[in-house]
């Protein structure tokens, strides 16, 4: 730290922007480098597909522990082939984009895969966020259903005609479609879209396909794999986010 700040207080003088100062010590700039010496090959398969397989080969690994709940990767994978189902039928085109308004849950998780499963992408929603802004989201995807939690069914219905409340009792209420066929997503197709507000009031979107979300889980460098093991990780192990 305090190199870094030398090497920042070196690049002042009267004439020089802030803008100008470069924050990177060359020792940084270098690791970076090495890190990404290796560019990952592309994986042409879909992430709802892979979580599949995970679901095939470990069914009954824990997938997600949260403060409301637990469930392994097979339960996790029937979830949320049901939920592709609901909104197959409910008429949600093909590649159109599904606002998704929830707290940190276990549900968040199941209406992520359920959405990339019935062939669609999603838009997470901040409850937190003003609701204008929020507004403005709903607007530009132009979605007219929004998947919601319990807690934030008010707050969904104020920003879309339609409204997909989820949890245990939706569930509950929902028959058994393992066997149902849903629509097949190209890698290439969008996975979801995610808003910032960058220089100005507007939310600007940025689009991640299904192959860009893919990088991060079917890549690890040798040194990645290597350090997790320091830590005494394995593919069983719990990580918190």
């Amino acid at each position: 730290m305090l190199g870094r700040l030398d090497y920042m207080m070196c690049q002042t003088n009267h004439d020089r922007l802030l803008a100008e100062i470069e924050t990177a010590i060359p020792e940084d700039l270098e690791q970076i480098w090495k890190w990404n010496n290796t560019v990952p090959a592309s994986t042409k398969r879909c992430v709802q597909e892979m979580i599949g397989d995970k679901a095939q080969a470990q069914p009954n690994a824990p997938a997600v522990c949260a403060w409301d709940g637990e469930v392994t990767y097979s339960k996790l994978d029937h979830l949320a082939m049901r939920l592709a189902g609901r909104l197959i039928d409910l008429g949600v085109g093909l590649d159109s984009l599904v606002p998704l308004c929830f707290e940190k849950s276990i549900w968040t998780t199941v209406a992520r895969l359920g959405v990339l499963k019935a062939g669609r992408a999603f838009v997470m929603l901040d409850p937190s966020l003003p609701e204008q802004r929020l507004q403005a989201i709903i607007q530009q995807v132009k979605a007219s259903l929004v998947v919601s939690s319990l807690s934030n069914q008010s707050l969904s219905s104020r920003l879309a005609q339609d409204v997909l409340t989820i949890g245990s009792e939706f569930f509950a209420d929902q028959g058994d479609r393992a066997n149902q066929r849903l629509n097949r997503s190209s890698p290439t197709s969008v996975a979801y879209v995610t808003f910032t507000s960058g220089s100005t009031e507007t939310p600007k979107g940025v689009i991640i396909t299904r192959t860009n979300s893919n990088v991060v889980t079917s890549f690890l460098p040798e040194s990645s794999i290597e350090y997790l093991s320091q830590l005494f990780l394995s593919p069983n192990s719990l990580i918190g986010i």
